[in-house]
């Protein structure tokens, strides 16, 4: 009898341990199988380069639903797979509400995992300011001990971002100068310039969106030409002291298009030759450079600056007068006179001269 209920014993624990074992198995090759598929599956496809993406989550979130974000940030290929193999570790509870960073190149549980992490972000806040050069904001972050400069540089000169909009940014040096959009960043304390540079891409992105793109083409402008324009609005009118200038200015600057003038602007020179504007010499204005607006007509080689979303705004929508001159007369008070009369503004310069 209790050879019986032994034998049974045995039986029933080398039943459990197969189905355990079997369990385990099947378990560990889906996974293999999974990650296999998606190897070959990226194989088979245009080489992309990896996306570094910020998801943010407002409130508590399933995992269909974060599948669904992250397959239309295209970080996954199937948002199907992605749930299957989270379901399959056991990763299934919702997401609590935050801001992560997640890479393509991350599997499926690391992208969970990362956007689990609750100390994924530290309370670091970097203030690109609004007309920053790419330089500035290099030296911006090496002198806030965030990144040297030339690391910053050096990525932003020589690595390929994957955004929709940059097909559209034409192949020239210090390409993304101008794309780089100024804002407050949150980033963690390691960052590194890919994060950065991904993040003011992302947010570029963001304000120009579908309204702003269908009211460049109603104007007949490329994105890079409301760029080009917005950045000199944002450095002609840095000393402004009414937001409604930057409209004024953006009139000036069509207007001169329009009627094929150059556009004699000083902030091209003083980009040109890499000097303020109070520097500037009679010598630098003739300066031999595609940035050089009193040379040459039309638009300069590329942006000057990184503009804000107010400047780009203001060359979307300027305001419907005549103007083609504009001159700042009073440094304190940001007074700008603006005239479509060239006596008139001759007239202007001299008296702030005096």
């Amino acid at each position: 009898m209790i050879q019986s209920v032994l034998k049974f014993l045995a039986g029933s624990v080398f039943s459990l341990g197969a189905m355990l074992a079997t369990a385990y198995l099947i378990f560990t090759v889906s996974v293999a199988a999974f990650d296999y598929g998606r190897g070959l599956g990226s194989t088979l496809i245009e080489y992309r380069e990896p996306l570094l993406v910020e998801i943010t989550l407002a409130n508590p979130t399933t995992l269909d639903e974060v599948s669904r974000i992250l397959y239309e940030r295209g970080l996954i290929h199937n948002a199907l797979m992605f749930r299957i193999e989270n379901f399959l570790m056991g990763n299934t509870a919702d997401f609590a509400p935050g801001t992560f960073l997640v890479s393509s190149e991350m599997s499926a549980a690391q992208m969970a995992g990362a956007i689990r992490a609750t100390n994924f972000f530290t309370d670091v806040q970097i203030r690109i300011g609004e007309g920053f050069t790419n330089a500035d904001i290099a030296s911006y972050l090496e002198g806030n001990d965030i990144m040297t400069a030339e690391e910053f540089l050096t990525v932003a000169n020589e690595v390929e971002f994957d955004f929709d909009f940059l097909p559209g940014v034409p192949q020239r040096n210090n390409r993304l100068q101008g794309y780089l959009f100024p804002d407050t960043y949150m980033i963690p304390a390691n960052a590194n310039a890919n994060q950065v540079i991904a993040r003011q891409l992302q947010r570029f992105e963001d304000i120009f969106d579908n309204d702003r793109a269908s009211r460049a083409t109603e104007l007949g402008l490329t994105m890079d030409e409301i760029v080009i324009m917005a950045s000199i609005v944002e450095r002609e009118t840095r000393m402004s002291a009414l937001g409604a200038d930057r409209n004024r200015f953006a009139a000036v600057i069509a207007n001169r298009l329009a009627l094929d003038m150059p556009l004699e602007m000083v902030s091209t020179v003083a980009y040109a030759v890499d000097r303020p504007f109070n520097l500037l010499t009679p010598a630098d204005f003739a300066t031999e450079s595609p940035h050089n607006t009193f040379l040459f007509a039309g638009l300069p080689y590329g942006p000057i600056c990184n503009p804000s979303a107010a400047s780009i705004d203001a060359v979307l929508f300027p305001y419907d007068y005549e103007y083609l001159y504009a001159l700042l007369v009073d440094v304190e008070t940001g007074l700008f006179f603006f005239t479509a009369d060239r006596e008139e503004y001759l007239r202007a310069r001299q008296e702030a001269d005096e």
